[in-house]
């Protein structure tokens, strides 16, 4: 026995199966009481009651908690605001760069001064589009003259399309299709051409034109060039009738020769050949004379470069000259001279 702190009664340690039956008691009939003073028998009971943490704990906790949300919410702005900074300050700085090393460039007004889009009509001069122009005659040299006006550098932008809409008068087309091309065509230029040295005191401004030698033949094309552009510099290439003539006679036997038949007349052999095609080729002497005006097929009248260059209506044509070289076209001394010419429509 053992004299207690207080009363000075002693105490005796329990066995185990008391104290094991003590435990049994106090869950089933849990109650508060003081910790046993063996170090064993607090370890193999159940955990003690804790009481709940301090106001102030739960205050400060909770603080913190909001300091650090808080600088993690300042934190994302201040990234997002830096690069939503970075991206403005870089894409002008970009585009002035651009500006600064691009080396070619067009001048061209806004579309709306040379096309009117809704009522898809030409309502300002086209010169800006096109500075130069091969029109004609074909088989004339009109190749040769292009790869010459190329030669002189990337500058010079030739369109060389074959089913070009000047040729049936739709100048409005053309000029849709040659302001997009053109814009195109100068960015192309400028990243290929790309450096970090400034430009923009030597600027190499673009030449287009187009190469269309079948531009004279038709019945609109050059009412188009007279009514839509001014100051366009055309170039037109003639020949001799006779030597013009004999030229596109062999073109066109060459052609037919290419299609594995060397003789002059096709027999049909080739399935792939369309019926007009399949004809036996003409003689010259069958190709005096065109049956049709204003018609690209194989005749004599074509060589007649005179009667369309008149169409152009350049000079008065009221002299006797002038007369005497349209006489066959129903030109007589009336007033106007060219009233009565089949000249144009």
């Amino acid at each position: 026995m053992g004299q207690g702190p207080d009363n000075g009664v002693e105490l005796t340690p329990l066995a185990g199966e008391t104290r094991k039956q003590l435990a049994q008691e106090e869950e089933k009939y849990p109650s508060p009481r003081l910790p046993l003073n063996d170090a064993s028998e607090a370890a193999s009971t159940t955990p003690q009651y804790q009481t709940p943490p301090a106001a102030t704990d739960r205050w400060d906790r909770t603080v913190l908690r909001c300091e650090v949300k808080a600088n993690q919410v300042i934190r994302v702005l201040a990234i997002g605001c830096i690069l939503i900074f970075g991206y403005v300050t870089q894409g002008a700085a970009k585009r002035m760069w651009h500006q600064r090393t691009a080396r070619f460039s067009v001048s061209l007004p806004p579309m709306n001064q040379l096309l009117d889009t809704r009522g898809r009509k030409v309502v300002g001069s086209l010169d800006p589009l096109m500075q130069f122009g091969v029109v004609g005659f074909n088989r004339c040299g009109t190749n040769s003259i292009s790869s010459w006006i190329s030669k002189a550098g990337e500058h010079v932008v030739i369109d060389t399309h074959t089913h070009n809409p000047l040729r049936n008068g739709q100048s409005f087309v053309f000029g849709t299709i040659t302001y997009n091309h053109l814009q195109e065509h100068v960015e192309k230029l400028n990243e290929k051409h790309r450096s970090t040295r400034d430009h923009s005191k030597e600027k190499v401004e673009i030449s287009s034109g187009i190469m269309l030698p079948s531009l004279m033949n038709t019945r609109k094309g050059p009412l188009s060039l007279s009514n839509d552009f001014n100051s366009t510099k055309l170039i037109v290439s003639i020949r001799h009738p006779v030597f013009w003539f004999q030229s596109l006679y062999n073109q066109r036997l060459h052609q037919r020769s290419r299609r594995k038949d060397t003789s002059r007349e096709l027999r049909g052999k080739e399935p792939h050949l369309k019926k007009k095609s399949r004809k036996s080729m003409p003689s010259p002497w069958d190709a005096v004379g065109c049956k049709k005006a204003y018609t690209q097929g194989l005749c004599t009248d074509r060589a007649e470069f005179h009667r369309y260059l008149a169409r152009f209506a350049k000079t008065a044509m009221d002299t006797a000259e002038e007369l005497e070289t349209l006489r066959h076209y129903g030109c007589g001394d009336t007033v106007p001279k060219v009233k009565n010419c089949a000249l144009s429509d």
